[in-house]
């Protein structure tokens, strides 16, 4: 059991390092997402704009 606890406590910290880079990740993509769909609803309004007044 001795022989395996160095081990297993690396192994725990790589988890926590996975998981908090996992939680950077999902955020930085989320925030993306969030941009590239304003600026497609943003195209569209003015599109719909153009088409109204042009």
């Amino acid at each position: 059991m001795e022989e395996k606890a160095p081990y297993e406590a690396k192994a725990a910290k790589r988890n926590t390092d996975y998981e908090k880079l996992m939680t950077a990740y999902n955020k930085k993509h989320m925030r993306l997402k969030m941009m590239k769909n304003l600026r497609s609803q943003s195209l569209e309004s003015m599109r719909n704009i153009e088409a109204r007044y042009c």
